[in-house]
């Protein structure tokens, strides 16, 4: 008897040790960023509220362990997608930065409840949500990165393209182009950051990868510091400015955020810089491009072009509102794929229908009818309390959301959000953390040590 309670224990034992063994031994890779500007590319071994993040490196034979106060930055190689089977048809923006693609399953009592593949059905004051948009097609994430050149290609310059801490980098004239297997309208975003003056071009929807071609039909945007062009190039009729804008925030700055944004169905180009509208150009003709990619060409020899946060998604061609300042009233507006615009109050949406006052009439608009719903209110969400394990997350389906983290274990995080309350969600869901730090809240939420990509939705 004593010698089978010995064998018990000892397999007890052994099975332990293998657990605890393959936890290190498969960690979760990446790169973190301390708040000093060091970067250490390995993998998150362990993570506890009481003990800190332990990080794997090939210098370190036993794991480094960091504050949450220590660290600026978190990103994994790779993170869970939202499954095949979901197809979120919503993309609301909150006023605090957060950003949710789900299914809206209501709209009533001032309170939001939308279904999302994270985190399962997040509820939320309506007096938090800035913008509703819809699809038909629904919204899907076609890559977000980048975490290594694996997919990417590049011309044969003897300084090409190169991948470093999350990052893109150029050094000199050279393509960088990737296959995204776009199929209809999409929308292409990125964070830039430039060292001295410089000239990026884009090949939107581009057929040939590796090179920048006159000779297929396509729009090229050019960047340079301070404004943007875009040209249509075809076979036949050869060049053919669309348009171009001023960009004079440009001038000040050494970091922006831009958006392209296709509109294949309405045969448009929109552009948008940290957030703000700048342009939208027609082709009177028709989309002319037919290729599946985007090619980015630096033009420029000597100055640094960093590209990061890139974002690709497949959007719905449909009626796309002209962005238009905000009346600063409090109303309610929803913009219908007619291109019509109903201004009011909405009361809810019941039985596939939206709801809305107007000074004139009680109207409902049956949903498949609705492009956007802007909501006029101001926020009465109060700030989340500035701990060390203050983050926004965001996610491999492209959100974003921002909490205090509670607990974490080694499959899941819990905490609580400003916006939705208390929260949960598996930890492999996760493609990057940004740590506050402890750093005052803002109005917007905004986290300083993160370039994260902003989801714009036309007031």
């Amino acid at each position: 008897m004593r010698g089978k309670v010995k064998l018990a224990l000892g397999i007890a034992f052994l099975c332990c040790a293998m657990i605890l063994v393959s936890a290190v031994e498969q960690p979760r890779q990446g790169e973190i960023q301390l708040v000093d500007g060091s970067v250490l590319r390995g993998g998150l071994s362990a993570a506890s509220i009481k003990d800190g993040l332990a990080w794997t490196h090939s210098a370190s034979s036993e794991p480094l362990r960091f504050k949450p106060e220590a660290v600026g930055l978190l990103r994994f190689s790779q993170a869970s997608r939202q499954p095949t089977n979901f197809n979120p048809g919503t993309r609301i923006r909150f006023r605090n930065g957060d950003e949710i693609l789900g299914n809206l399953k209501s709209l009533e009592d001032g309170k939001v409840a939308i279904e999302t593949w994270f985190g399962g059905i997040l509820t939320a004051a309506e007096t938090g949500v800035e913008a509703i948009g819809f699809s038909t097609r629904g919204f899907r994430v076609l890559y977000e990165g980048p975490t290594s050149m694996e997919g990417w290609k590049t011309g044969k310059n003897p300084r090409p393209w190169r991948y470093q801490d999350g990052s893109l980098i150029a050094r000199g004239p050279d393509g960088l182009g990737r296959d995204f297997g776009i199929k209809g309208s999409s929308t292409l975003s990125f964070s830039i950051a430039w060292d001295a003056p410089f000239s990026l071009s884009i090949t939107l929807y581009a057929q040939q990868m590796d090179r920048f071609d006159y000779n297929n039909g396509g729009y090229i945007a050019y960047i340079r510091q301070g404004a943007i062009s875009l040209q249509k190039n075809t076979p036949v009729q050869g060049a053919v400015m669309l348009g171009s804008a001023p960009i004079p925030a440009m001038m000040k700055k050494s970091r922006m955020q831009l958006e392209f944004r296709c509109n294949v169905e309405e045969a448009t180009v929109s552009v948008y810089a940290d957030g703000a509208f700048l342009a939208r150009w027609k082709d009177p003709t028709g989309f002319a491009a037919k290729g599946t990619g985007f090619v980015f060409y630096s033009q420029t020899d000597g100055a640094e072009i960093k590209l990061s946060d890139i974002r690709v998604t497949e959007i719905d061609g449909r009626y796309e509102p002209e962005p238009m300042p905000a009346d600063g009233n409090g109303e309610d507006i929803i913009f219908l794929a007619n291109q019509d615009r109903v201004r009011g109050k909405v009361e809810g949406l019941s039985g596939g229908k939206f709801s809305i006052k107007t000074k004139v009439a009680q109207l409902s608009i049956p949903l498949e009818r609705v492009v956007q719903v802007v909501l006029g209110g101001k926020s009465t969400n109060a700030a989340p309390a500035t701990s060390s394990w203050s983050v926004r997350a965001a996610f491999g389906g492209g959100e974003s959301v921002a909490l205090n983290i509670e607990n974490w274990s080694d499959r899941t995080v819990s905490g609580t959000s400003p916006i939705f309350g208390p929260i949960n969600f598996q930890s492999d869901s996760i493609r990057l953390l940004q740590f506050r730090n402890g750093k005052a809240d803002s109005a917007t939420d905004d986290f300083e040590a993160a370039q994260m990509e902003p989801l714009d939705i036309d007031p």
